[in-house]
């Protein structure tokens, strides 16, 4: 079965955003996966916030296939900034991304799941 990624509001829990098997997905306001203004945390978030980077689209997914840049591109970073588990990330070098990852596009938070890779809550459980 083909693993895939989504992003899950880390706040909610139920909102979700397919990832498109594509190598470089825009976050933002307007980008390819957009965050919905009407959630008042997004006011921060720019139109084009981050750049998630799928590095192999033709083999089976793995958990460091994907990494996160900051801003529209490494001339442009986002005004308010783009954050992994807490630490500020740079537009110029790439981030990666493991299973529950928390990306945060200034106020608002979105936790990464990696279909098929254990999550926290399920290694607390074993």
């Amino acid at each position: 079965m083909p693993k895939n990624i989504y992003f899950v509001d880390a706040e909610l829990d139920d909102v979700f955003y397919s990832v498109p098997k594509i190598h470089e997905i825009t976050l933002g306001r307007n980008g390819l996966i957009k965050i919905p203004c009407r959630v008042e945390k997004s006011m921060n978030v720019s139109k084009i916030h981050c750049r998630l980077l799928r590095k192999d689209l033709e083999g089976e997914v793995t958990e460091h296939d994907f990494a996160v840049m900051d801003g529209e591109s490494d001339k442009k970073p986002s005004k308010n900034g783009t954050y992994v588990n807490g630490e500020r990330i740079s537009n110029e070098k790439e981030t990666p991304l493991t299973n529950d990852s928390i990306i945060s596009l200034a106020d608002y938070k979105l936790k990464v799941v990696i279909e098929g890779f254990e999550t926290i809550e399920d290694s607390e459980t074993i």
